[in-house]
């Protein structure tokens, strides 16, 4: 008897029997196979039996059944007014939805709130300017050669003797 769980291996032998019996496996699957037929007499028991039900069942004679299948008809004209009366109450929930939102905002709205905001955003602004020392677009210096670009720390100054070849440069160029 085969065991609930077969290895890797069993499972491998037990897909390419299947195979072999449809002409779909390699030379090298074949080779592989018979060597674990060879050593496992479980797979080949599998093997021989899976082969014997195959070829009595090509060899069967074709039969026509003796009764006649009628599948269900199909409920087309309920399935298409459920879909419409489900698009329909879509649309609906959307609208209201919107309409009730358009609503709030537009009700909730102050006549001055764009006004205080930008005069918030300028206060906050120019206390910024006031802790980095008022300075609204920084400058940054960059030497001249590629060498000392590479070696450039953002924020500090380079040595006096080094800013012979600078020339600053704004950030917006």
């Amino acid at each position: 008897m085969r065991s609930p769980i077969p290895s890797d291996e069993c499972a491998r032998a037990g897909e390419w029997a299947s195979l072999r019996l449809d002409d779909q496996l390699s030379d090298f699957e074949e080779v592989l196979l018979e060597a674990h037929l060879a050593r496992c007499a479980e797979c080949r028991a599998f093997a021989a039996t899976i082969s014997g039900l195959t070829y009595s069942l090509r060899a069967a004679e074709l039969r026509q059944p003796t009764f006649a299948f009628d599948p269900p008809r199909s409920a087309g004209g309920r399935t298409f007014a459920l879909r419409a009366v489900s698009a329909a109450a879509v649309v609906a929930v959307v609208g209201v939805s919107g309409l009730v939102s358009l609503q709030l905002s537009t009700s909730r709205a102050r006549p001055g709130a764009p006004t205080v905001e930008r005069k918030v955003i300028g206060l906050k602004e120019r206390q910024m300017n006031e802790l980095t020392g008022g300075t609204t677009t920084p400058r940054i210096q960059v030497r001249q050669s590629l060498a000392a670009a590479e070696q450039m720390i953002v924020g500090e100054q380079p040595p006096v003797a080094a800013r012979v070849n600078v020339r600053e440069v704004s950030p917006s160029e």
